[in-house]
């Protein structure tokens, strides 16, 4: 068996297999993601589950550590500043951009009153701080964060010494540590402490730790220990989480490490994706369909039900709309992937990522779509 992480030892055959079970695996996984977010969005989960952890959050935040770990891979294995921001820009900016100027032109106040916020991805910052502010635009808070994180990460992690750079990940987790605890002691539940990308970068900053993991010659061979301690200490801390929640106390302790404990179980989830080894069952056509207009589903979900209200001409009860809105988040996402997305990835791809398009990189960069 090759080197886990040296796949240029593979042939040409199984080099091509192993690359397409991964696009399959960790595509399904965005669909997962994706699907919670619209589960949240559209069904009156908070009259069933109590609000602990909410599922729209648990699919950012699986996002989140699955672009820590592709962007870092991306990074650390040959692509350049510039063509990263080039193919960034062109995977990103066009999908994000012709949904905000549709639902501006279609009159939502919330994108017209405060478009200069989301235009810049500032949003996160905006619902932080005036609360309320994003009625149907809300979701876009992730998008910021995303945004923000790529502006400084890649400069960060090319910069330090290769033999450093696990540094960085781990710096980033215990600064999401130190800020919510903070602000736990302080102002206590703040929205901050939630939209703001300081409070996101465990979950980045976990996923970028498994790819350095995967990349680092020195750290290679502990990478399977790392993952399965990660399993470990996941549920651990899930668990003691949730005995804090039923017991009513701890509640600063509780705030200061939400998702983080769900982040290291997302973090063997990614890793079990990454080397094709999760069930071949989530391999199957729609779902990984679903992970790759991911994007564009979670860009235009939170308008849907409106529109699904002004086609009929009425609010209709629950087991009309949100099959309906279902049905316009698919339909416009996969239009959108289908007019614009794709053919800018066709663009993209003509962009050299450095390294030969067989490697790791390549199927990183194939699998890091928006969030």
């Amino acid at each position: 068996m090759p080197e886990r992480g040296n796949i240029q030892n593979l042939s040409p055959k199984s080099l091509v297999a192993g690359r397409v079970v991964r696009l399959r695996q960790i595509d399904s996984l965005r669909a997962f993601a994706v699907l919670a977010v619209l589960a949240h969005h559209f069904l009156p989960l908070e009259k069933i589950l109590p609000d602990f952890m909410t599922l729209g959050t648990l699919g950012v935040r699986f996002f989140f550590t699955l672009s820590g770990f592709l962007i870092t891979g991306i990074l650390l294995r040959g692509q350049s500043i510039g063509r990263f921001y080039t193919r960034r820009a062109l995977r990103i900016f066009p999908a994000y951009y012709a949904c905000l100027l549709v639902v501006v032109l279609a009159g939502v106040p919330d994108a017209r009153q405060y478009l200069l916020w989301h235009v810049s991805y500032l949003s996160n910052v905006l619902f932080a701080f005036f609360p309320g502010t994003g009625k149907l635009t809300g979701h876009f808070w992730s998008l910021a964060v995303e945004e923000q994180f790529y502006l400084v990460w890649p400069w960060l992690i090319l910069k330090i010494p290769p033999r450093h750079q696990w540094k960085l990940p781990v710096g980033a987790i215990l600064c999401t540590l130190v800020f919510k605890t903070a602000l736990a002691y302080t102002v206590g539940g703040h929205l901050a402490g939630g939209l703001l990308p300081f409070a996101c970068l465990d979950s980045l900053g976990l996923g970028g730790l498994l790819a350095v993991f995967g990349h680092d010659a020195r750290l290679i061979p502990h990478r399977d220990r790392f993952v399965r301690w990660a399993l470990a200490l996941g549920c651990l801390i899930l668990a003691g989480q949730t005995l804090i929640y039923v017991s009513n106390h701890g509640y600063r302790v509780l705030i200061s490490t939400y998702y983080l404990g769900i982040s290291f179980i997302f973090v063997w989830l990614v890793a079990k994706a990454a080397d094709g080894k999760l069930w071949k069952i989530i391999e199957a056509r729609p779902l990984v369909y679903t992970g790759k207009i991911s994007y564009g589903l979670y860009l235009w979900h939170n308008f849907m039900p409106a529109l699904a209200v002004w086609l009929i001409g009425y609010r209709p009860a629950g087991l009309v709309l949100v099959p309906l809105a279902t049905f316009l988040t698919f339909a416009v996402a996969a239009t959108s992937w289908k007019l614009l997305e794709a053919p800018l990835n066709s663009l993209k791809d003509r962009i050299g990522v450095g390294v030969p398009v067989k490697t790791q990189a390549a199927i990183m960069e194939e699998s890091a779509g928006g969030i």
